[in-house]
């Protein structure tokens, strides 16, 4: 019994071994500097703005580098006034445009994989939204390439992982009310007289 427990407590750790995805970088679009630029840049905005930024777990599924136009407000309109005091600065900068997946650590054990985009400007070394950039074309097409790819979920080896918490709420007592009564008297009437 007990040698079976062993077994499958080492066969759920070496699923959970072989299940969490490499930590690297990878990109397609994008040439060594630029990437190991973004990359550092990357990491830096995470560890500052993800609570629950797992360290060095982000990978990049796509990127794309290009010269493209950012348009920045510099000064908002006041709706109290006639007058559109709306600033719009509109300047060409070199930009990446990065699909990135990334994982959540919550309480040391469950994992959640994250996917979304990241643009950058490659000449300011700053983060930019996507109004920023959505005028460009190549913006437009690789945001519509993976729009429906971007989520939040629990990793697989976390589901098992809670599967095995929960149903332990039902097993263990289960466990404990079979061998704690396995001493007992089988007799149905324990105040039966002889």
């Amino acid at each position: 019994m007990t040698k079976r427990i062993v077994w499958l407590l080492c066969a759920v750790l070496t699923l959970f071994l072989l299940l969490k995805p490499p930590s690297h970088f990878q990109a397609n679009g994008m040439d060594q500097k630029t990437e190991s630029q973004f990359i550092k840049a990357l990491e830096e905005q995470l560890r500052g703005s993800e609570h629950y930024y797992h360290q060095n777990s982000a990978r990049i599924v796509d990127g794309l580098t290009f010269q493209g136009t950012v348009l920045k407000v510099l000064k908002t309109d006041v709706p109290e006034t006639e007058e559109n005091e709306e600033v719009i600065e509109e300047n060409t900068a070199n930009l990446v445009v990065a699909f990135v997946k990334l994982e959540h650590l919550r309480d040391e054990l469950f994992v959640f994989n994250k996917t979304e985009f990241y643009y950058y400007n490659l000449d300011n070394g700053e983060f930019l939204t996507l109004s920023n950039v959505y005028g460009n074309d190549e913006v437009k097409s690789f945001f519509d390439t993976y729009k429906n790819d971007i989520k939040k979920k629990l990793s697989l080896s976390s589901e098992i992982l809670l599967l095995i918490l929960i149903s332990s709420l039902i097993i263990v007592p289960l466990l404990i009310m079979i061998f704690h009564n396995k001493g007992r008297s089988t007799r149905v009437n324990i105040y039966e007289y002889e």
